[in-house]
């Protein structure tokens, strides 16, 4: 019996890439390390970057990792956001690859498989549903764009997998017709992601410029994440507290940026708010210090597909606050705590007392660690790996 040859569309993994890229890159990095019996083939638009990625860190003096033999890589010169090119690739060159190469099974990790049934099982991957939910998320055009890429998608999927409960229930309840297609296999957390040394955080703290004390917030510059809360629970805590404490704001830039750089500009404690966006942007590799360097983690989006910063945060100990919201509210038994974003008051309440609590400091920098373990991409790569395997059973 042949070694089936799974073909994934890759192109989401590439330099500034957000967390669907970043889904990607571990659950490929999760998967293919694995002696699953089967082969890969990954479509990329930086074939170089995806490699460094698949690779991971090797242990300290050992040489570097090298891609198994059953993986290849399959440059593609077309991102997927050059339309109408990228619409043209995926439902008339894609095809024509996937049968040229002997495919068995295709899977599109970044919302998008080709939108008339294919020969072989497909499995399409849906982070959210926040362009429905949520319409300011993204511009227009977008919204149209992947509302459109979504329904044609998803009704020629043979699965849809989502990585949590709630955006399981958005999926089906939009598209009740979809209901039985759809698999909650939950993500996990990058194992490099624990709490830093003291060494680590003050060689950060150094090199960026970051505050003695600071509140922290990881996330896309869009308005889902409700920067303006953030914002406003920061300022209500200012004036109620002599330490001066200040934020910091780290994620890709997206369309709410301007708008937040302009209530900085009017906020009274501008002074003590940090951006690391663009050319300032946090490398994953700092990512662990600077959770860990964080007095608090705040997260108040009012949506989410997964919640990954919550997760990161927890990983490296940090006390975390963060809405009670769709995506976010399966961290509920978890040391994270969630609260409504209907007033700033009882967050900063909560601050205050966390602050002054040592002992409830340190007890979340065991749980949430311990928490954090129960997420991971090794699970999510087997419970896939096991999707893969009943389909090609038919």
């Amino acid at each position: 019996m042949s070694t089936p040859l799974i073909a994934i569309d890759a192109r989401a993994v590439r330099p500034g890439m957000t967390g669907v890229g970043r889904f990607t890159a571990q659950m490929l990095r999760a998967a293919v390390r694995r002696e699953s019996g089967m082969r890969w083939g990954l479509f990329t638009n930086t074939p170089s970057f995806l490699e460094e990625q698949l690779r991971g860190d090797s242990p300290a003096g050992a040489p570097p990792r090298q891609l198994p033999s059953r993986v290849e890589l399959w440059p593609v010169a077309v991102s997927p956001e050059a339309h109408p090119a990228a619409e043209w690739w995926l439902n008339v060159t894609l095809p024509r690859l996937l049968r040229a190469r002997g495919a068995a099974l295709f899977h599109g990790p970044a919302y998008a498989v080709p939108w008339r049934r294919l020969s072989i099982p497909t499995v399409l991957s849906v982070h959210d549903m926040a362009h429905r939910l949520h319409p300011p998320v993204h511009p227009l055009r977008f919204r149209l764009w992947l509302g459109w890429t979504i329904a044609l998608g998803a009704r020629a999927a043979d699965r849809i997998v989502v990585g949590s409960p709630a955006a399981g229930r958005d999926v089906a309840a939009i598209y009740p017709q979809m209901h039985s297609k759809v698999e909650v296999i939950p993500y996990g957390v990058d194992a490099s992601l624990k709490r830093a040394d003291e060494k680590a955080i003050e060689e950060l703290r150094a090199r960026l410029k970051l505050p003695r004390r600071f509140l922290l917030h990881v996330g896309t510059f869009e308005p889902r994440k409700n920067h303006r809360f953030l914002l406003a629970v920061h300022g209500a805590l200012r004036a109620e507290v002599e330490e001066p404490i200040g934020l910091v704001m780290a994620g890709a830039e997206g369309i709410a940026m301007r708008d937040v750089q302009r209530w900085i500009a009017e906020s009274p404690w501008r002074e003590s708010i940090h951006v690391l966006s663009g050319a300032r942007c946090v490398a994953d590799g700092d990512l662990a210090a600077l959770y860990s360097a964080a007095e608090a983690f705040l997260f108040p989006s009012v949506s989410e597909g997964f919640g990954f910063p919550v997760l990161e945060a927890l990983a490296c100990g940090s006390p975390v606050l963060a809405a009670l919201a769709p995506g976010i509210d399966q961290f509920s038994r978890s040391p994270a705590i969630l609260l409504p974003t209907d007033a700033p008051q009882p967050w900063v309440m909560t601050l205050k007392r966390l602050l002054a609590d040592s002992e409830k400091q340190s007890e979340v920098r065991r749980t949430g660690p311990e928490c954090a373990a129960t997420f991971s991409w090794d699970a999510t790569a087997e419970r896939l790996l096991d999707l893969y395997r009943s389909l090609l059973r038919g």
